[in-house]
């Protein structure tokens, strides 16, 4: 197993292209999991057909896909509240960092999302997507209760928008959905995140490999043995 995790005040593009080189040199095809930020990251790797090449499959999970509104919201200039640094911390950045929050806005969406992340040389892309209720949240961590308000606050069309208290559900959607949990964006990293019911449905969605979800930490991406 290998991890590859944030660094110091590092953007997207720097660190999907030290992943990107960690998978060009395995020797064996490989799994990769991206939590958050991670799965980003992943996906910025995999436009590289070299790296693509040695990857078995993608999961990714609880991630902003479509961005988040929590991330337009931590770059305005209204006053925010104590949480919000908070908030900012579980995505791994200081809300001082503007210029790398501004890469979960709503706003950087289209940089996800462009014809090269559907090339043919990217296959079996896969996602697991979080989500808990207004009083589950607030139980579980008011955090996050705050971060949903703010993700059901931008919503025009539709108020019971879920999230998992920093991403839409919506925004979390890439490739084939495998798995839907009723977490939030923290606890779906903990021990008790993927039971081994859980793990097995994985398993069964994608038949020929083994996909073992085990995440340590914000942002982290984390790559494991394909097993045939």
């Amino acid at each position: 197993v290998l991890s590859s995790s944030k660094t110091g005040n590092e953007g997207l593009k720097e660190r999907s292209f030290k992943l990107a080189q960690i998978l060009i040199f395995q020797k064996e095809k490989v799994l990769v999991i991206g939590h958050s930020l991670g799965g980003l990251v992943a996906r910025l790797a995999l436009r590289n057909p070299l790296a693509a090449r040695k990857v078995a499959a993608t999961v990714t999970i609880s991630t902003p896909h479509e961005g988040t509104p929590v991330g337009d919201w931590l770059l305005s200039d209204q006053t925010l509240p104590k949480g919000a640094a908070l908030l900012a911390q579980a995505f791994g950045f200081k809300l001082s960092d503007k210029k790398y929050l501004a890469e979960l806005s709503v706003a950087s969406k289209d940089r996800w999302n462009t014809a090269l992340d559907h090339s043919r040389h990217i296959k079996n892309l896969y996602s697991v997507v979080a989500a808990q209720n207004r009083l589950e949240l607030v139980t579980s961590n008011p955090l996050f209760a705050l971060g949903d308000q703010v993700v059901r606050a931008s919503s025009e069309i539709d108020e019971s928008r879920q999230s998992d208290g920093l991403v839409p559900v919506d925004s979390q959607m890439w490739g084939e959905c495998l798995l839907f949990v009723r977490k939030n964006h923290g606890s779906v990293l903990g021990k008790d995140g993927f039971s081994r019911p859980s793990r097995e449905v994985l398993w069964r969605q994608h038949q020929r490999r083994r996909l073992q979800v085990g995440i340590e930490g914000p942002g982290i991406i984390r790559i494991e043995e394909a097993y045939r």
